[in-house]
């Protein structure tokens, strides 16, 4: 018996199906609906059917399904036979892995062809350096810091310097750390070098990843160990006085103000080195580690004990720095030659 509701293809002749729908609420009734049957042979799997409150919806619908499988199919006809032959070869390894063909396709062009394009390391050096250097003539970053970059980015420049940066894996990697026969806060630094490479090949897409986030933290420990490893020494109070009472006979060192500060303020070298003498407070018992001074450029007070007001009030000096560091390894080679004189006294 007919119940008068129209049923249609559209597009004419596609297999989609449209059908009028009463929709009703018990013995109410509220208007007509139409739901879209699009077949089995059409979706390649289940049918499926979807219901709109206008024609004009559904015919939308219908129509915007028929042009995707007529493009799809398209698109595999006038792939080539080698083509094809490759997807039937490849779809049953991806099924067997539970990977979509989709999933497989997205993981792999940003490792395969990066959005930035393919760069070797050697390139993305020079492009850091670039960058350092424009840092450090504005005084953004410290000489230390500027040449620092230069001779550790050299080694790995040396080691992968050709390789294009989504080539390098860590199995490459690796090896060069652990041939390396170096106090391990060296091959730390140069672990640090690489990671900074990295991860602005990553920031630019030269890279889809770090590779080196894929270390564990004991992996780390055993390429170049852990802090944590490292007791701090601790003197007692006669093997600090002698160290300073050295320190303070030995005047041309230019070191008893800078062991002083260190010893009891827990002052980091580094920032002895630039720190001025006008910034040790000694009335008002404190040290300003100042922006310039400071390892991150941010500022603190540091409180002087009595034991170091003590101390310091022996210094003649009135200004100046608090420990000469006329080139880059002055300092280091005062204080090893005052320990080499003090481990033969």
């Amino acid at each position: 018996m007919s119940t008068g509701l129209k049923v249609w293809d559209f597009p004419k002749g596609s297999g989609i199906r449209i059908r009028e729908k009463i929709n009703t609420s018990g013995t109410e009734v509220f208007g007509v609906s139409y739901a879209v049957t699009i077949p089995s042979k059409i979706t390649g799997k289940a049918r499926i059917r979807k219901q709109f409150k206008t024609q004009k919806e559904a015919e939308d619908y219908a129509s915007d399904q028929n042009d995707g499988k007529t493009t799809q199919g398209h698109v595999f006809f006038n792939a080539t036979d080698s083509e094809r032959t490759e997807f039937s070869d490849v779809l049953p390894q991806l099924r067997k892995a539970g990977v979509s063909l989709r999933e497989a396709v997205e993981f792999a062009i940003p490792r395969l062809r990066p959005l930035g394009g393919d760069r070797t390391i050697s390139e993305i050096v020079d492009e850091l350096r670039a960058s350092k250097d424009a840092m450090y003539k504005r005084d953004v970053i410290r000489e230390d810091s500027w040449r620092s970059f230069r001779t550790r980015s050299n080694q790995v420049v040396l080691a992968f310097g050709n390789a294009l940066a989504r080539d390098l894996t860590l199995a490459e990697v690796r090896p060069w750390f652990e041939s390396m026969e170096f106090e391990l806060r060296t091959i730390k630094n140069r672990f640090d070098c690489l990671a900074e490479i990295l991860n602005y090949s990553r920031a630019r897409k030269y890279v889809a990843e770090n590779i080196l986030d894929g270390l564990t933290k004991n992996d780390r420990r055993e390429i170049y160990g852990s802090d944590e490893d490292k007791e701090p020494e601790i003197l007692t109070p006669d093997e600090a006085a002698r160290l300073l009472n050295a320190a303070f006979e030995r005047p041309e060192l230019d070191l008893f103000r800078a062991i002083t500060l260190g010893l009891f303020c827990g002052i980091r070298t580094g920032e002895l080195k630039r720190l001025q003498w006008e910034d040790v407070r000694i009335d008002e018992g404190f040290v300003t580690i100042g922006p310039k001074v400071a390892k991150k450029r941010g500022i603190r007070n540091v409180t002087l004990s009595s034991n170091a007001i003590s101390w310091l009030s022996l210094c003649k000096e009135k200004g100046g720095p608090v420990a000469r560091s006329d080139y880059r390894n002055d300092y280091g080679d005062r204080f090893s030659k005052w320990r080499i004189q003090r481990s033969s006294a």
